[in-house]
């Protein structure tokens, strides 16, 4: 089976293309959820070849809607069954060749390092913002809290004093009591 530029040029990434190889490969639907034996060829293929690729189980199965431990199955399970499903292999080892062979005059996105290391600068830069704008309000917190520190007496026996539920209450009295004592 050999793929055509023109349908490679059309998938984004990676696994999209690992998946598109697999499919035609095997005439099975990676992300279908039943159990026949062309779509378990087809998942099992797929998540070999991006494992084989260094993608994380996680990675694998988030793209795949399956749970990590799945991936890991079809990871522990696949040497075992290449050995009696002539099949599998077949599908395995001429979807791992149509794709290593694709990714040489491909045009998928995989980012570079530059790119990488570019994002990993304005992120650090970003942060670092970000800390001095909390250092300044953490400065305001202080300055204000230090100013009202003559009330802290006041506020800690409120706080102490008032049960839940009673706070509207308390808030009239308070209320009712300074009206009364600044109109003399």
């Amino acid at each position: 089976m050999k793929l055509s530029k023109d349908k490679i040029n059309g998938f984004v990434t990676e696994f999209e293309l690992v998946k598109k190889i697999v499919e035609e490969n095997c005439d099975g639907l990676v992300m279908a959820n039943s159990r026949h034996r062309n779509n378990v060829i087809a998942r099992m293929a797929l998540a070999n070849i991006l494992l084989k690729k260094n993608y994380t189980s996680t990675a694998v199965g988030t793209f795949m809607n399956k749970d990590h431990a799945t991936v890991l199955h079809y990871r522990r399970e696949f040497d075992e069954l290449c050995k009696t499903d002539n099949r599998l292999k077949s599908t395995y080892e001429e979807s791992l060749k149509i794709y290593e062979s694709c990714t040489q005059s491909a045009n998928y996105k995989k980012p570079h390092e530059d790119e990488l290391t570019e994002e990993i600068k304005k992120l650090e830069e970003s942060e670092a913002e970000l800390k001095s704008q909390i250092n300044v309000l953490n400065l305001r917190l202080e300055s204000k809290l230090h100013k009202e520190s003559r009330l802290n007496n006041i506020i800690d026996i409120v706080i102490d004093r008032t049960r839940r539920g009673t706070e509207c209450l308390v808030e009239e009295k308070i209320k009712r009591f300074y009206n009364g004592v600044y109109e003399r």
